[in-house]
Order: structure tokens, then C-alpha cells, then sequence
């Protein structure tokens, strides 16, 4: 399509590798040795302990640095409008896609329009308002917080972790679909979107479920992981409806070529979805490791996945989380407040000041490790207070064999413009019978944010 001048294109892709790279501009810029050589520095140590450390070792060691293409700076150019973009995966999600938006616009060739974005992937760091409560980072990623083995890929048994960063995952998902809603709107505002091919999908989902890998598909969660969204907006369609015919991802190309009447150069293992008398594959086929795996096109595990995500109750910060839900929201001078805790705690959230900038990020995210470190059964309860109101409470979880970690995300509403004061308080008693007993505290810039 591309070889026959008849199109243009404008592909954001910071890391698929679709497009070829002699045709665009390539955004991402090498730093010279100097720097990269001091990223080396920063990074090497932690990779070399977890290599010679014992596995058994009950401490918590930094996370190596997760560089997938090599360490990059980045040199961004606002006014280019089309060809190949390959961002720097640290920038800001968000302002990559607005610089896409502004690429759709009114061309003399139909325009193929392509954007690989990382959402709601993590780093989970959106609210649904598109603010954010930490910086990017995706190059230095260790995984959400709570998460074991490999780039955090798997979950232990705490289920609060995994329904904390559930409720993250979900508040980005929120950000994505308001995303859409500006692309639909910026097609429309180009004069594009009756005419044009406009297909929204994904390459895996994500697994919430306590001991379980959060994206490698086991019989539990095949769900959650292989059950992804596939929109499809045919050129002149006005109406939508859902579609349960089982659909793959090998059937994107050929929906493309069909709807532009192109015979694809070579045979296809997909079928064009927009065709008359399409007919649906019985068994889905997905590779797990370099063998393929076959399963019925109904698999019963997603409608229970689907059934599990309907109920969940994470997908707003107005239903707190945590082991004293009904703490939040109350005033600390309303409860019963004991003598100091003997326990202290370094924590880390993104400043105290909050800034009258949409662009600013929000301190509504903070962690914290708990010394002396508790006893694997014995999580410690914990909340966290903003400006006098209890903002959310928590318990420190396990990660492999310690129990010293902790994590809190609250409403951006408990914040005022300016300075905020934070307090932490270790919670002692049953549900009805709550005391408030103040951790001293320590700013601590060893504890990453996740």
C-alpha cells in the first residue's frame, strides 16, 4: 500500500516495529557515552545483587532497570505531522497521543493513521481526569507494586495487593476511554470519521487473581489474558452493535485489505470479519511459549472473567480499599488516638506542595517500608492521613518472604493547593473499636514509586 504512493501514513509506534525506518522520523536520539555510561552505574549494582544475593535472603533488594531497547534520550519535533514516530517509552503517554491527534488532520491522499499506545498498560499512573500521580518511567519499570518473579509478572497471596492495583489498572482504563472519545472527536473535526476504517484493539489482557501470573495465561485466568477488545467501525457505518463471533487478531490485516478492495501479496491465516457469509473459526489458537495451544472458541473462562470484572467494586477511588474502609473520610480528631507506635517507616509520594497545573503530578500515591520488619503472618494496619482527614488505610503486604512494604492510593480530593500534611498511623483494636497510633516518618527516595 505504502510502495504504491497512493497513501500517507503517520505511525507512533515507540515499540511495535511495523513501519519501515528509512520512511519517517525517528524521535528517540542516542545520549552520548558520558551519559550512558552513568545510567550503567545507576543500574548495574541492583542487577549484580540479584544474582549473588540468596534467594532466601528476608530483605528487599532494588529492582534492576527494565531498558527493553537500549538506553536513549529523547529529542521531540512538535510540528512533524506524519511519517514515523518512535517516542522515547519514558515520555508522557498522554502527550504522545495528543501530538497524534494533531496529526489527524485533512490530507490530499488517504492517510494511514497507526498509534501503538501503551494504555492502559503499566505503569498504572492515570487517574480517570488524566492526571497523574506518578511520573512515567516505563523504561525503569520493576513491575506493579506487589508483584513477584520477573518484572513483577506474578501475584502472591495478598489479595489487597492485587485488588489495590486492580483498582489502578481500572482508573487508567477510565483515561483510555476518554482518550477515544477525543479521537473519535478530532476524526470528526478532520471530516474523516464517516469515511473511515477505525479499529481499536489490543494483544493481551491482564489477570487479577491472587497467586496467579498476571499475564501469562494459566487454565485460571486464560479469561482474563486472551479476552481482549476489538472494535471495529466500518467506513459509512452509523450504528453499532456487539458482535460475539470469535474473532482474532490474525484477522486484522485481511478486515483492512478487504475494506480497501487490496488482494493481500501473500495467504493470510485471517479472514476479513466484514465480509459476507465470514465464517468463525471453532478454536482459538494462542503461543504461550514457542508451541502453540488450541482451545474451543467458548471457553467457559470468559464469561466467568467477564462476570468476575462486572463485580468487582475497584474501578473508583470513592470506594476505598483496605482492612477500615469505614475510617476514610473522617476526621482524626474524631477518633481515639493512642500513645506514638514503636514502629517507624520511610515512605516516599511525589512532594507534599500540589501545584494549580493540570500538568502537575498529584501526591495521591504513596509507599512506605515498615521497620522492624513484621512477621509474614502478621501484616501490620495502617492509614494515612492528609490535612487532618483520614484518606484511605492498608496493611503491609508480603512480597516473597518479608512483610515490610506497603501502598495507599486516595482521592485527589482530600489535597488542597499548597502545602499538605501527611501523617501515617498504625491501626490497633477490632473494626469497632479503632485506635490511631502515630509511626514517625521519613522521607525515603530509595522506596520507587510503582
Amino acid at each position: 500500500m505504502l510502495a504504491t504512493n497512493q497513501y500517507e501514513f503517520v505511525a507512533f509506534e515507540p515499540y511495535t516495529r511495523l513501519f519501515p525506518e528509512d520512511q519517517g522520523v525517528d524521535v528517540r536520539e542516542r545520549i552520548d557515552l558520558l551519559q550512558q555510561l552513568t545510567i550503567l552505574k545507576r543500574d548495574l549494582p541492583p542487577a549484580l545483587l540479584s544474582k549473588l544475593i540468596p534467594a532466601d535472603f528476608p530483605g528487599t533488594l532494588p529492582s534492576p532497570a527494565n531498558i527493553w531497547f537500549g538506553v536513549t534520550g529523547r529529542d521531540i519535533p512538535p510540528q512533524k505531522s506524519k511519517g514515523l514516530f518512535r517516542y522515547d517509552p519514558d515520555l508522557d503517554r498522554a502527550e504522545q497521543f495528543e501530538h497524534f491527534l494533531r496529526c489527524i488532520q485533512p490530507r490530499e491522499k488517504p492517510t494511514l493513521y497507526f498509534h501503538h499506545i501503551i494504555l492502559p498498560h503499566t505503569p498504572w499512573n492515570y487517574l480517570p481526569s488524566g492526571k497523574k500521580f506518578k511520573a512515567e518511567l516505563a523504561s525503569n519499570e520493576s513491575g506493579p507494586a506487589g508483584g513477584q518473579g520477573p518484572v513483577g509478572l506474578d501475584w502472591g497471596p495478598d489479595e489487597l495487593v492485587v485488588a489495590q492495583n486492580q483498582q489502578r489498572y481500572y482508573l487508567q482504563f477510565r483515561f483510555v476511554d476518554r482518550l477515544l472519545g477525543q479521537l473519535i472527536e478530532r476524526m470528526k473535526d478532520a471530516g474523516i470519521y464517516d469515511s473511515s476504517l477505525l479499529i481499536v484493539t489490543a494483544d493481551h489482557g491482564v489477570s487479577f487473581v491472587a497467586n496467579h501470573g498476571r499475564r501469562v495465561p494459566t487454565d485460571d485466568s486464560l479469561g482474563d489474558i486472551l479476552s481482549i477488545p476489538m472494535f471495529i467501525k466500518a467506513p459509512g457505518q452509523m450504528a453499532g452493535e456487539p458482535d460475539d463471533r470469535n474473532v482474532e487478531s490474525i484477522d486484522l490485516l485481511p478486515t483492512i485489505l478487504g475494506t480497501l478492495d487490496y488482494q493481500p501479496l501473500a495467504a493470510t491465516d485471517g479472514q476479513n470479519v466484514l465480509a459476507p457469509g465470514m465464517k468463525p473459526r471453532p478454536t482459538k489458537l494462542f503461543f504461550q511459549t514457542s508451541d502453540p495451544r488450541v482451545i474451543d472458541a467458548d471457553f467457559p473462562e470468559a464469561a466467568e472473567a467477564l462476570r468476575r470484572s462486572l463485580r468487582t467494586r475497584n474501578a473508583s477511588l470513592d470506594v476505598p480499599l483496605g482492612p477500615a474502609p469505614q475510617l476514610v473520610g473522617r476526621k482524626v480528631s474524631e477518633l481515639a488516638e493512642g500513645a506514638e507506635s514503636s514502629l517507624k517507616s520511610g515512605w516516599n509520594f511525589e512532594g507534599d506542595e500540589v501545584r494549580d497545573d493540570p500538568s502537575a503530578l498529584l501526591p495521591c500515591l504513596v509507599q512506605g517500608r515498615i521497620s522492624p520488619i513484621p512477621k509474614p503472618d502478621q501484616p501490620v494496619m495502617l492509614a494515612v492521613a492528609v490535612n487532618g482527614t483520614i484518606v484511605g488505610t492498608t496493611q503491609t503486604y508480603q512480597l516473597e518472604l518479608a512483610r515490610e512494604h506497603w501502598s495507599l492510593l486516595f482521592h485527589e480530593k482530600y489535597l488542597q493547593v499548597g502545602k499538605n500534611a501527611f501523617v501515617l498511623y498504625e491501626l490497633r483494636g477490632d473494626a469497632n473499636d479503632r485506635t490511631l497510633h502515630r509511626v514517625p516518618t521519613s522521607r525515603d527516595s530509595s522506596i520507587f514509586l510503582q
